[in-house]
């Protein structure tokens, strides 16, 4: 599924699950973030750049 086809509201969802554990656990680099969200690597990347 390319980046364009993808339904905003996930993005959105995604996005709320990695700053609710920013939040919660302070700054945390790429890899503890798909860790602990269960998000791809590349949907992190996607998030943060």
């Amino acid at each position: 599924m390319s980046i364009a086809s993808r339904p905003p509201h996930l993005r959105r969802s995604n996005l709320a699950l990695v700053l609710d554990h920013l939040r919660r656990r302070g700054p945390s680099s790429r890899s503890q973030l798909v860790a602990a969200t269960g998000l791809t690597r590349s949907a992190i990347a996607g998030l943060v750049g």
